[in-house]
C-alpha cells in the first residue's frame, strides 16, 4: 500500500512538469516489470522507451517517487478521479500557467508563415501498451478511415474545417504528417492540445482495422457485429474503441497513456501500469511509479467527501469543490492527507449571457 495522500485539486491539475531533453543515464523500471523482463515476457526497458533523443523527461513537482503500490481513488458518478491521472494523450501540452504550449506526443509542431500548413513531428519509438509502434500510419488511419468515413463521422467537427472545407492530411515519413487548410488557422495548435484528449489523431490502427470495412470483408464484419450483439459494423468499431476522457475503457484495446484499463464495472474500475509508457523522470526511472489504480464509483458526493475526510482515498480532485475547502483543511490531520490548491492555466470560468 502506498503512503496515504489526498491531493485536492480545486483550480485544475498538473502533477508533473515535462521537459524534453534526453538524459545520459541508465534507465530504470518498476520491480514488477523487471521480473517480467527476466521471465522473457517483456523486452528490456531500453527497447520499450522511445529513442534516446526523443525520450520525454518529466521534472517531478516535489521529488523523485518510489515504485509500487496501489492508488485508491473515487468519484460521484462516471466522472472519477482516475481520469485526472490518466487522460493525457495530447500531441502538445498546455504550460502550467496557460501562457502557451510545449511538445508532448509530438516532439515538434511547425506552421507555415501564413498558418495554413502545419507539420507534426512525432517522437521516434513511441509505442502502444501492447508494444506496437505509434507512427504516422495511426494518424493517417484516423484521417482516412475515421474522420472521412461518414458512418463513423456523420458530421466533421469545426476543428478540422476551414471555410467549410475539411483539412487535407498527408504522410511525409514514418513519423511526420502535414496538415493543410484552405485558409489561415492560427489556432490549430490549440486543437492539437484539446482534440487528442478524445483520441483524434491518436488511434491504434493495428488493432482497430480488423473492425473496419476498408480492411476486413463485409461478411466477416457482419459476423463479428452479430456475435457482439450489434446491427452495424460501426457500432462494433465504436464498442471496441470505447473511450472516456482520454481513457481507453476496453481492456483489449491498446492505449498510450500511463495506465490501461483491465476491469470496468458499474461500481469500480481497475487500471494497471502501461509497460511501454514513454516518459522517464530526471533520474531515468520509467514512469509511472504506481503499479495500479483502483477507482470506486459512488452514488453521491456526500459519500465521496466522507471518504476524503476519513482518509479512505489516496487522491481526490475531480469532484471536489472550493466551497468544501474549509472542511478538507479541518480534517487533514485526522484523515492523514494534504489539501493542495493547484493552479493550472488551461481551465477557466466563463460567463455567458443567456440569449433567450
Amino acid at each position: 500500500m502506498i503512503r496515504k495522500l489526498v491531493v485536492v485539486l480545486l483550480t485544475g491539475v498538473i502533477c508533473l512538469l515535462g521537459i524534453t531533453s534526453a538524459l545520459a543515464v541508465t534507465y530504470n523500471e518498476a520491480p514488477i516489470l523487471r521480473t517480467m523482463v527476466a521471465a522473457g515476457e517483456l523486452p528490456p526497458v531500453e527497447e520499450r522507451l522511445p529513442e534516446a533523443e526523443d525520450i520525454y523527461v518529466v521534472v517531478p513537482a516535489e521529488k523523485i517517487g518510489r515504485y509500487g503500490g496501489i492508488l485508491h481513488t473515487a468519484g460521484a458518478g462516471p466522472e472519477c478521479d482516475d481520469q485526472m491521472a490518466l487522460s493525457s494523450t495530447n500531441l502538445v501540452k498546455c504550460t502550467a500557467d496557460g501562457s502557451g504550449f510545449v511538445p508532448h506526443l509530438a516532439k515538434r509542431v511547425e506552421s507555415s508563415e501564413d498558418q495554413t500548413v502545419w507539420t507534426i513531428h512525432l517522437r521516434k519509438g513511441l509505442k502502444w501498451s501492447d508494444g506496437h509502434p505509434y507512427t504516422a500510419d495511426d494518424i493517417m488511419f484516423w484521417y482516412n478511415d475515421v474522420l472521412l468515413n461518414e458512418e463513423l463521422t456523420p458530421v466533421v467537427g469545426s476543428d478540422w474545417l476551414s471555410k467549410g472545407e475539411v483539412m487535407k492530411l498527408k504522410k511525409l515519413d514514418a513519423y511526420t504528417v502535414q496538415v493543410e487548410f484552405v485558409a489561415p488557422n492560427p489556432f490549430f495548435r490549440n486543437v492539437l492540445f484539446m482534440a487528442t484528449n478524445y483520441w483524434a489523431m491518436v488511434t491504434p490502427k493495428h488493432f482497430l482495422k480488423q473492425f473496419h470495412p476498408n480492411y476486413t470483408s463485409e461478411e466477416k464484419l457482419g459476423e463479428m457485429a452479430k456475435e457482439g450483439g450489434f446491427d452495424y459494423w460501426y457500432q462494433l468499431y465504436l464498442f471496441k474503441f470505447r473511450t472516456r476522457y482520454g481513457l481507453v475503457m476496453n481492456p483489449d484495446c491498446p492505449t498510450i497513456v500511463a495506465y490501461r484499463c483491465v476491469t470496468e464495472t458499474p461500481d469500480h474500475r481497475v487500471f494497471e501500469r502501461n509497460p511501454y509508457y514513454w516518459k522517464v523522470d530526471t533520474e531515468g526511472n520509467q514512469l509511472p511509479y504506481i503499479d495500479e489504480i483502483r477507482t470506486s464509483i459512488l452514488t453521491d458526493k456526500e459519500v465521496y467527501n466522507g471518504k476524503i475526510i476519513s482518509g479512505e482515498v489516496d487522491f481526490a480532485g475531480f469532484n471536489t469543490s472550493l466551497r468544501n475547502y474549509p472542511m478538507y483543511k479541518t480534517y487533514e490531520e485526522a484523515g492523514g492527507y494534504r489539501t493542495i490548491l493547484w493552479d493550472y492555466g488551461n481551465l477557466a470560468t466563463i460567463y455567458a449571457v443567456n440569449q433567450n
